[in-house]
């Protein structure tokens, strides 16, 4: 066993404090030399264990990426590796020598000569196995190595290992001359690509070798430098300690001093600082509180800079055009509005420093290119640069589209009012028409020499009645949401469709009927099923411009709970009556056939529809149970299917019996109409039937009438539009008078809803124009009966 190393002994000096430290003064030779040979061999091995890990590691992947090197020869690349491998396993083991020698050998200098011996022949090896003459990896070894093993382990030790180096290049070399061996085994050619050197190459022995000169420099300075730096350190800490120890009392009285004075000046700084941070945390709030405010807002907000580029948005202004707000950083403000009001804003921006404030409605231009209205208020920059403005966008394409289907609304109900007081006065001259025609029929009626004139007549009767059907679909049109619940002949009403389509339509439009046999009836408001009916063949006919045939067809058919159409519309399993309505046009595609429903959606140009008449379709068929089902169409057109509940009720017309036959009337009757012909008409009929007949010709002429002569009037017969007092008013001031009067209120144009509330107030009868005389004289022959 080697005797254990001297230790020093530090010599004391002053420390700040006053106290005796202890100084370490030792010498660049002294500092080497604590150094063992265990300990170099421990440090150099280390060190050289690192360098092959890094060089092995770049030789496998030079053997997992050989189709980028192709120079390399992969036999001499297979054989390098092993020898690497058991580089790294001599090194590792040498490291744990030297490390165990470190705490029980340290002395044993053998150990130095080791470590050389094996960096010299490993690396004479590789530098063979890519050839010392032709590779510059000898030069480097040489110099790393000697410039290591020179201060570390002395000339002795470093000679043997250049010696050793030399006698393995030398003896290689000779027997790679002689062809014994092949020279520079790991390289196939030259480490050229496409007549370059290869960058893989370059790179790999580029790095390996300036991580190994990095390292050596690194130890070197490690070893040489830090040990004159520290003792030059020192030696000139020494000298300075004892001149400071002097001074220190001195400083001490004057850091008591400054302390005093500066513990005053931080407390005032620390007041003031408070005070700042105070004022800091609001001013931050409300910045925060603004800045969440612009993010939130509904409206878009941008800032705009003097060249008219955006600088700021917040995302409701990048969603309202499409973009994402970084999209907009810097973009020419103009290309998100339409060039037509390019010079609108432009005037708008030169005088906001006169105005403050301008507001513009103009189309923007979305990211697809999509178009929309928006209404744009711009306000000048604080910071008073000329052209530079906020903007508050806000998206109006809804709220005109609104705004356009309340002015729609208005218009239809406009034309609605319109069509009533039409079918008014139709119904007037209808009425006067139908009861002269009976009067005539009568006076015909037992001359056989007539035959031709009661035909002439018969012909105007069907003609008034073709007239009233087609003022009733005009009402029923005019006036969408009156529901009636009566029994429906679904034939009859596909057929009365049909009639009226077939006068409308242009003649290259071909109407076919294909009906169920029978009288399948259903339940709900004839008016609301006509015109579903009408609008799925409007429609039909507007999917076919050139013409083509339009198919109604109905069908018997069972749905089932387990049906998709039954989920859909939650329909009750049972019997319903499909209407099919076929056309052959284009057809639609199955994602507008998903919209197609829905309130507003329409597929027509703007302005030629107003998106709601499917949506009626819809809604009316939920209302009575049934469902509406779409099939996209194809080459063969689309088909629409309306689905009814059968019904067991067969709604059938009764025969009127000819009220003049053996019946002897008497009693008073008041005629209260404002219509001469229809009056005139009335009064024969009642009067060649019997009855006592008086005449008013609106509401106050009756009143004052009755308040008269109440007392004789058995029934009064009221029109309910009049001038001056309608029917409705009149009948409330009549009932007044007389709460027992009894009174019939006819109209061709009323709203069920208005006679609901009259036969709820004790309205006695309701007569529908056009009427026939049997249906006027059968009404008054019943209610003058009751009452006697």
């Amino acid at each position: 066993m080697a005797a254990a190393r001297p230790r020093t002994e530090p010599r004391t000096g002053p420390d700040l404090s006053g106290s005796a430290h202890p100084v370490r003064t030792q010498s660049l030779s002294q500092g080497m030399s604590e150094w063992g040979a265990a300990e170099k061999c421990f440090r150099m091995s280390l060190f050289s264990l690192c360098a092959s890990l890094l060089a092995t590691a770049l030789l496998v992947a030079a053997q997992v990426y050989q189709r980028a090197i192709p120079f390399l020869d992969p036999d001499g690349l297979r054989l390098q590796l092993h020898m690497s491998y058991a580089v790294i396993g001599a090194w590792s083991v040498l490291t744990l020598v030297a490390a165990w020698a470190k705490q029980n050998r340290p002395d044993d200098h053998w150990l130095g000569h080791v470590c050389i011996q094996l960096f010299s022949i490993s690396n004479a090896i590789f530098a063979y196995m890519m050839g010392p003459f032709t590779n510059p990896y000898i030069g480097l070894v040489l110099i790393g190595g000697l410039s290591v093993s020179l201060p570390m382990f002395g000339l002795r030790a470093s000679a043997l290992g250049v010696a050793s180096f030399a006698v393995i290049i030398g003896l290689t070399s000779a027997a790679a001359q002689t062809d014994w061996i092949p020279y520079a085994p790991l390289m196939r050619t030259a480490p050229y690509v496409d007549q370059q050197l290869s960058s893989i190459w370059f790179y790999g022995l580029g790095g390996f070798c300036l991580a190994a000169v990095t390292l050596t420099f690194w130890a070197y300075t490690r070893i040489i430098l830090r040990w004159r730096l520290r003792e030059d350190r020192l030696l000139v800490t020494h000298r300075e300690l004892e001149h400071l120890s002097a001074e220190l009392e001195r400083a001490k009285i004057e850091l008591e001093e400054l302390v005093s004075e500066q513990n005053t000046e931080l407390e005032i700084t620390t007041t003031r600082l408070s005070m700042e941070s105070a004022a800091k945390g609001r001013i931050t709030e409300e910045l925060h509180s603004l800045t969440t405010a612009m993010e939130s807002a509904v409206e878009g907000i941008a800032r705009v800079d003097e060249l008219g580029r955006l600088r700021s948005v917040n995302p409701s202004f990048a969603a309202m055009h499409g973009y994402e707000s970084r999209e907009l950083d810097g973009m020419e403000v103009n290309r998100l509005v339409h060039p037509d009001h390019w010079h609108a804003l432009d005037e708008g921006i030169r005088s906001l420093s006169k105005i403050g404030r301008q507001e513009i409605e103009a189309a923007g231009v979305r990211s697809d290119g999509q178009q929309f209205s928006q209404n744009i208020v711009m306000v000048p920059d604080p910071g008073g640069r000329e052209r530079a403005h906020y903007r508050f966008a806000r998206d109006v394409t809804q709220q005109k589209e609104l705004l356009e289907a309340l002015h729609q609304g208005q218009k239809m109900d406009a034309l609605g009012r319109l069509a009533g007081g039409v079918a008014h006065d139709f119904n007037n001259v209808l009425t006067a028409v139908l009861l002269t025609v009976d009067r005539l029929k009568d006076r015909f009626s037992t001359e056989p020499r007539f035959d031709e004139e009661k035909e002439l007549l018969q012909w105007i009767s069907d003609a008034a009645d073709k007239a009233a059907g087609l003022t009733s679909q005009l009402l029923a049109f005019a006036r969408p949401g009156q529901s009636v619940s009566t029994a429906i002949d679904i034939n009859d009403q596909i057929r009365s469709v049909v009639g009226i389509l077939e006068s409308t339509l242009d003649v290259s439009n071909d109407v076919v009927v294909d009906l169920e046999s029978g009288n399948p009836t259903t339940a709900g408001d004839p008016s609301r099923f006509d015109s579903c009916l009408m609008n799925l063949a409007l429609n039909g006919r507007d999917a076919m411009p050139n013409g083509g045939k339009l198919l109604f067809r109905s069908r018997l058919v069972h749905i089932g709970a387990a049906d998709a159409i039954s989920a859909a519309f939650d329909l009750k399993p049972g019997k319903f009556v499909r209407i099919d309505v076929c056309d052959e046009g284009e057809g639609i595609s199955p994602e507008v056939a998903a919209k197609i429903f829905d309130p507003f959606f329409s597929t027509k140009p703007k302005g030629k529809g107003t998106g709601l008449g499917l949506s009626l379709v819809y809604t009316y068929l939920k209302e009575i149970g049934g469902a509406v089902r779409i099939q996209p169409g194809s080459e063969t057109g689309t088909v629409v299917s309306m689905f009814v509940p059968l019904t067991a009720d067969a709604r059938t017309t009764p025969d009127v019996p000819d009220s003049n036959a053996g019946v002897l009337r008497h009693g008073k009757v008041l005629i209260v109409e404002d219509d001469a012909t229809v009056t005139q008409a009335m009064r024969e009929i009642l009067a060649r039937a019997g009855y006592d007949v008086s005449i008013c010709r609106d509401g106050v002429e009756a009143i004052e009438f009755y308040r008269e002569h109440g007392e004789s009037i058995d029934l009064i017969l009221m029109d309910l539009r009049m001038p001056r007092l309608d029917g409705a008013q009149a009948y409330h001031e009549l009932r007044k008078i007389d709460p027992g009067v009894r009174i019939v209120v006819s109209s061709g144009n009323a709203e069920r809803k208005e006679i609901d509330e009259l036969m709820q107030n004790g309205l006695a009868g309701y007569l529908k124009k056009p009427f026939m005389r049997n249906e006027l004289l059968q009404l008054i022959d019943r209610l003058l009966i009751e009452r006697s």
